[in-house]
């Protein structure tokens, strides 16, 4: 149901590394500016390195998530000239694989159940109560956690630099699966950009907090870290984030004259405006034209590497 009909042809089975990037929105509701600029970023990063681009549905959240939202996410994608390689990946068809991953920390020591319930908790950095057994043993269900070391965690960020924080002056065990069951979005795009191959991550920087978890599973699974792009999100006049959450305007798929300039307006929010989108009939042609520009000049701002 999720196929993409004509997908973009890549020939992965060149020698050397090989750039792997995704995107990967949840269906909770119809893509917007913010989305835009986010899915463009990682697009653009993943495209002029000659690389594989992948569609991950984050669907996870049964209570908040919808398929008509998952079908409206590609339909708009296509409008907009984006083009995935393989098949779109669902995560709500991946519990086992997260299980199996996370049957395997359970083993090697690397998690703990908790009672503890998140209202109860008044310090942001969790304290560590049910370290050595859950406090309360009665409890009907148990969240799982994961053992921060104190060890610094440090990653790269290609606009941001250097990064390094101690995270357990900063969050402390952080949960990877909740007492109802669900895994946590940190845990789940770990196992999955494992599995696919991911070797950068583009993103808004909303997203930046959870680096340091993400970070810390990388290491504990004994894997390389990807490289990381926290872009600079996009805000309403108020300042405010566009989001889901805040309402934010849907993208418009019936009318290609405004999907064009939408478009463009993504491009000038992410530094790239080299291209005026007058000269072009429809977003496809403008996304194609502007990433075969790229690719050949290599003038870059400094979240794509530049």
């Amino acid at each position: 149901m999720y196929t993409k009909t004509h997908q973009a042809t890549l020939d992965i089975s060149a020698a050397g590394p090989r750039t792997v990037g995704r995107f990967a929105p949840s269906p909770t509701g119809d893509l917007h500016f913010g989305s835009l600029v986010a899915a463009l970023a990682s697009y653009l990063s993943v495209r002029v390195r000659n690389g594989s681009w992948h569609l991950r549905i984050e669907d996870l959240d049964e209570q908040r998530c919808h398929s008509s939202f998952a079908k409206s996410i590609l339909k708009t994608l296509e409008v907009y000239g984006f083009e995935w390689d393989g098949k779109v990946i669902l995560q709500s068809q991946r519990k086992h694989v997260y299980d199996e991953k996370m049957q395997w920390l359970r083993s090697n020591n690397l998690t703990y159940l908790c009672s503890c319930k998140r209202k109860n908790l008044v310090e942001a950095v969790y304290p560590g109560f049910c370290r050595n057994g859950p406090l309360d043993l009665s409890a009907a269900t148990f969240s799982t956690r994961f053992k921060v070391s104190s060890q610094v965690v440090s990653f790269e960020d290609r606009r941001l630099g250097a990064c390094s924080q101690d995270p357990t002056l900063t969050q402390g065990d952080f949960q990877i699966q909740r007492s109802d069951g669900f895994f946590s979005y940190h845990f789940a795009v770990v196992i999955d950009d494992l599995e696919l191959g991911v070797t950068e991550v583009v993103r808004g920087e909303d997203l930046f907090s959870e680096t340091t978890k993400q970070v810390c599973l990388y290491k504990a699974l004994g894997a390389n870290t990807p490289i990381y792009s926290h872009v600079q999100l996009a805000v309403d006049p108020h300042g405010k984030k566009l989001s889901k959450q805040n309402c934010a305007e849907a993208l418009n798929t019936s009318n290609l004259p405004t999907a064009l300039a939408q478009l463009e307006s993504a491009f000038r929010h992410l530094e790239l405006s080299k291209i005026p989108a007058s000269d072009f009939s429809n977003p496809s042609e403008y996304l194609k034209a502007q990433v075969n520009l790229l690719s050949s000049s290599k003038t870059w701002p400094k979240w794509l590497g530049g």
